[in-house]
Parts: C-alpha cells; structure tokens; sequence
C-alpha cells in the first residue's frame, strides 16, 4: 500500500511517481474506454482534472445514451448464464456443481465479451509458488557469484518459473464473489463503464466520479469516500 497523506496546506492521495502513475492511468483509460495522452496528462495534477477530462471524453461520444449500463450488463450475463443458472436478478450467483471457478468464469467471459477477473482468485499454492519465483529471481544475484554459482541461478530461477507457470495453467482457482446476478451486473458495469457508454449506454457525472475514486483507492488505499476534487495525486 502506497503512502497517504493529509494536512492543513496540501492534501494528496498517495501516489509516489515511481511508475505507479503508469498503472492508475492504465486503468483509467481501460475502464473508461479513452484514450489521455502525454499532453493532456501533463495538465492533470488534482482528482478533479482528471475527473473533468474523462468527463470530457464520454461526452464527445456519439450517438444517443439512452440505456442504463447495468441492464445492458445483465443481459448481457443473463444470456451467458441462460444454461446454467436462473436469470433473476435476486439470485445469489453460484459456481454450477458441473463447473470449477475458473472454468465458469472464462465462459462468462467469453459470452459476454467483459473481463471478469473480480469473481475469483489464485489458489494459495499458486501464490506461494509465485512467491518463491520472485524469491529466487531477487537473491540469486546475491547469493550466488561466479560462472557455475551465475548459471545454477539460472537454473534455479528457471524451474521456480516454471513451476508457477504450470501451477497457473492447471490452478482452477478459488470463488470469491459474493452477491447476486444484479450485483454482479452492477460489478460489471462499474469495471466496463467506458465499452457500455460506447454502445448508447447512459452516465452520470456522479457515477463516474465513484468509479474513478474507486481506482484510485485500489492503487493508493487511500479512503475514497475522503477524496475530494482539490487533492493532487503526488
């Protein structure tokens, strides 16, 4: 987690200008479906300019926005879930006994063309496989000298690696969603907001600025129900 800080005179989210910058604009352009460039970024210092020019850009979107974006979201996953599930937006969203958590949501994907990433997660061997390959990436320079010592790293490293990637590829991962299908199309609307405006889906400024603080907090920790537009991101 990225530090955070408050006072009287200035107030700042967090962000430490080490490349983490990068990743938040990412986000933001992935989830709004725009495109900032460097100039633009460069004039972008407060939550609230960078709140105004995504504004800016859903605006400049043609064609009529008439839609609510969560119905689109749902029926567009209540096509998908058609075969395995009921389509009631009450309904608490369950993997089917005939399917495993990873192998439902690349169907969900699939059908529905969203990246789903939020419903489950890697197992914890896999995680502590990934540990260990960034263990040994980190302290085979350290510990080991020399030619034959240089290449047993490699060595070292390259079976650490491989290993997590077969424990990724065979890993069914682990559910963690918890809620109903229309919690799930609020979910699915909020992280492909941008493509649903796109295709006449409707916005408000209020929303986007909820969507927006929320990746914020995900990349600063910063509360979000705290930001307010004046504060600067370094």
């Amino acid at each position: 987690m990225m530090r955070c800080e408050e006072t009287d005179s200035i107030q700042w989210v967090g962000l430490e200008g080490d490349g983490d910058e990068a990743d938040l604009a990412e986000d933001l352009e992935t989830v709004f479906d725009i495109k900032i460039s460097n100039e633009e970024y460069a004039h972008v210092t407060t939550l609230g300019e960078a709140y105004d020019i995504i504004c800016e850009k859903l605006a400049k979107r043609e064609g009529p926005q008439t839609r609510c974006c969560t119905a689109m979201a749902f029926y567009r996953l209540s096509r998908a879930l058609g075969k395995t599930a009921k389509q009631h937006p009450a309904m608490r969203l369950t993997v089917p006994e005939t399917s495993n958590p990873k192998d439902f949501k690349e169907i969900l994907e699939r059908e529905t063309g969203f990246k789903l990433d939020f419903l489950i997660r890697n197992s914890l061997w896999v995680d502590v496989l990934d540990i260990l390959r960034c263990t040994t990436w980190l302290a085979a320079p350290i510990l080991l000298s020399g030619v034959a010592a240089g290449l047993a790293g490699i060595l070292i490293f390259a079976a650490s690696y491989y290993l997590w990637r077969v424990a990724s590829y065979l890993d069914k991962g682990v559910w963690v969603f918890e809620g109903t299908i229309g919690d799930l199309a609020r979910r699915t609307s909020d992280a492909h907001i941008g493509q649903l405006i796109s295709r006449g889906g409707q916005w408000k400024k209020e929303d986007i600025w909820r969507i927006m603080t929320g990746i914020v907090c995900d990349h600063t920790g910063y509360p979000k129900d705290r930001m307010k537009p004046e504060m600067t991101f370094f």
